[in-house]
């Protein structure tokens, strides 16, 4: 026991040392130290090559059972998402079958397609007080100034200034934004209103509007500048009358954006109907009844009198239903039938 303690003493005592000659050795002589160094890589390489094998193969074994077992709850999740979905699906086939009846039924007017171009965004020359985008397309590929540009989730802005081959874009957050929004949740409408923040906020709300976190907010369409039904965001704060958006679209990952070609809607002026010429077509009876007499008589004598109206304008004369019956039964002023003529001839 006391030589085994004296041997454990004595291999201390010796690497401490060689500890202390290598670090005088490397002070010294900086150029033996590295060929030591790299003699003794050399002699332990191999050992540390064998030993790492089978270590880098278990851990290689455990990243592959890892692997399965997430790839296997993986597929179970999307399993159960594709059957979701399925069911949303047959749902929003079931609804769409019934929404075109009733639109028939109905006669509602189709909304037009919308056609859309796609176009890169090549530079933000926005300040601290503008926010906005210029994308590579312009006249020439059809885009007109108003319309709406969309990213990959949804609105982020519309088109201010139409060049041939390229367009500025003014984004919902700069501080001139406005666009009309309905909160789909409880269908209350409002105006998205930019303040150069991440978040833009709804303003002219109703004093009785009912909005909750985490509402839908899409374009409305009032004013015909945007088209209905446009994804904007959702509502991420509600207080003290004050309502911000959280934008469906990362406008800052935005690389490629759609340029819709929407035709805003113009409403024509109700035409007003043509009275002159009406008034010209009744002037000359107009003056035919001031010049005819007082008295209401005819050119005829007093006998128009009796068949006119009263202001000088004849209508046809008519007979009493009485005289028009004596006429029938050979009574009145007319002739008496000739069959009556010889019964009054043998009486006398």
């Amino acid at each position: 026991m006391p030589l085994r303690a004296w041997g454990h003493r004595l291999a201390f005592v010796l690497f401490v040392a060689a500890a202390i000659a290598l670090i005088i050795l490397s002070r010294v002589d900086h150029s033996l130290t590295d060929r030591l160094r790299q003699s003794v890589l050399d002699v332990f390489a191999p050992a540390i090559t064998f030993i790492q094998e089978p270590v880098g193969a278990v851990n290689r074994g455990v990243a592959e059972v890892r692997a399965w077992i997430a790839l296997r709850d993986q597929n179970a999740a999307l399993l159960e998402a594709n059957r979701r979905l399925q069911h949303w699906r047959d749902a929003a086939l079931r609804l769409e079958q019934e929404n075109n009846q009733l639109r028939d039924l109905l006669l509602t007017s189709k909304e037009p397609l919308q056609n859309f171009v796609t176009a890169r965004a090549i530079g933000d020359p926005g300040g601290p007080f503008v926010r906005t985008l210029i994308l590579r397309t312009g006249v020439d590929a059809g885009i007109d100034k108003g319309d709406p540009v969309l990213g990959d989730n949804g609105l982020v802005g519309r088109v201010i200034t139409v060049g041939r081959t390229s367009s500025r874009v003014l984004l919902l957050t700069d501080l001139n934004s406005r666009v009309p929004v309905l909160i789909a949740d409880s269908h209350v409408r409002g105006i998205l209103t930019g303040d150069n923040t991440a978040e833009p906020r709804i303003a002219f709300l109703p004093q009785s509007a009912e909005v909750a976190r985490d509402d839908r907010v899409v374009t409305s369409g009032d004013g015909g500048l945007f088209p209905p039904g446009l994804v904007v965001g959702r509502v991420t704060e509600v207080a003290d009358g004050l309502v911000r958006v959280a934008l469906a679209t990362d406008i800052a990952r935005q690389e490629f954006l759609r340029v819709l070609k929407y035709t805003p809607l113009v409403v024509d002026p109700v035409p007003q109907p043509d009275l002159a010429g009406p008034m010209r077509m009744l002037a000359p009876l107009w003056g035919a009844a001031k010049d005819a007499p007082a008295t209401g008589q005819s050119c005829d004598g007093p006998s128009g009198a009796a068949a006119g109206t009263g202001n000088g304008i004849p209508l046809p004369a008519q007979r009493p239903a009485d005289a028009r019956g004596a006429e029938a039964l050979g009574g009145g002023t007319g002739a008496p039938p000739a069959a009556a003529m010889p019964r009054q001839a043998a009486a006398r």
